[in-house]
């Protein structure tokens, strides 16, 4: 069984959580003995049983007409963070009927064709799973398959030790983790930290096409004093861990996400967690956690220094299943069930 990754955006042009998430699949298949890697698109010879798409990208159609209805399995791995309300549904219906009236393939037609071809889709939520029904039929339901994002063993591993280390003994830093982006809102936070005299930890890299929010957030930054910023930090060394390990609280009120990978993270070593109230907290882990809703993050900076002066946050512990490890095997079974299917 040969599997082969490819990402949503070529990692030379764009290198997010998405992208890490697809390489990450890869690299843990191989782990466990599947012989997976990311396609290499330019060798003739790189021939594959089943291609996993991260991403539902419209451009992928090309790729799938050209796989046709052969042998080759389809699976397509989607992390949507767009919840589809029905003014949104109707706008993409009435764009899809003009295409067709003109004769012309409208990018959800594309998408719709790609999951009708695919053999199998991995949502991370209901919500997710939801939204691909409303824009594709109900048709699909059978295809669908419920895989969590995973989470680096080794922060498992230092739960324990993370756990002896008293309040007072911590650093009292508030840890964002992503990328410098509008979506993520990472200047609203830093900004109510500084306002409220709170250490704030800024790890992730901006965004190429945002480059005036960056500056914006550099200059603010430069010219803070309780706030740093750290680029380039990944899990290839123990720095990260550390920083997990130390913080007080992690915050991330991003306006648009599916299962946030930091969150994750954070959960998996009992890290207190605030979150902005959007659809993807109405399920498992993050029902439990500290939320705040978005016409309420006038008073964010409040709200993190109650978390902080009361020791107040729900330690919510995640199962063992979110080990990259056990979400590798997994997915492995779910392949090999695929695969024997079609053979």
């Amino acid at each position: 069984m040969k599997v082969r990754v490819i990402a949503n955006i070529p990692n030379s042009i764009a290198y997010g959580g998405f992208e890490r998430r697809a390489i990450r699949t890869a690299l843990e298949l191989k782990k466990i003995g599947v012989d997976a890697r990311m396609l290499d698109w330019h060798d003739s010879n790189d021939n594959f049983d089943i291609l996993i798409l991260f991403g539902l990208n419209s451009q992928w159609i090309r790729i799938v007409e050209n796989i046709g209805e052969d042998k080759k399995i389809v699976i397509m791995h989607i992390n949507s963070n767009q919840n589809y309300k029905l003014l949104a549904l109707i706008k993409i219906k009435i764009r899809e009927k003009i295409a067709k009236l003109f004769r012309i393939k409208s990018e959800n037609n594309n998408c719709e064709q790609i999951t009708q071809r695919a053999d199998l889709i991995i949502c991370v939520n209901e919500v997710e799973k939801l939204n691909l029904i409303k824009l594709y039929g109900k048709n699909i339901v059978k295809k669908i398959v419920m895989q969590n994002n995973g989470v680096d063993d080794r922060l498992f591993e230092i739960s324990e030790e993370s756990n002896k280390i008293k309040n007072e003994e911590k650093e009292k830093y508030v840890l964002f983790v992503g990328s410098i982006c509008k979506r993520k809102n990472p200047l609203l936070l830093a900004r109510e930290l500084e306002k409220f005299k709170i250490n704030g930890l800024f790890i992730g890299d901006s965004l190429k096409e945002e480059k005036e929010y960056k500056t914006e957030f550099e200059t603010f930054i430069n010219n803070s004093v309780y706030q740093k910023w750290k680029k380039n930090e990944n899990w290839e060394n123990d720095k990260l861990l550390k920083i997990y390990k130390n913080a007080s609280l992690m915050c991330l009120i991003s306006e648009s996400e599916t299962q946030p990978q930091v969150i994750l993270e954070a959960l998996s070593i009992g890290l207190p967690c605030l979150i902005l109230d959007t659809d993807y907290t109405q399920s498992f882990p993050f029902t439990k956690l500290e939320k705040i809703k978005i016409e309420n993050l006038n008073n964010l900076g409040n709200k993190i220094q109650e978390m902080l002066r009361n020791d107040k946050g729900n330690k919510i512990y995640l199962p063992e299943n979110y080990r990259w490890s056990n979400v590798a095997n997994s997915l492995k079974n779910n392949l090999l069930k695929i695969y024997e299917k079609n053979n």
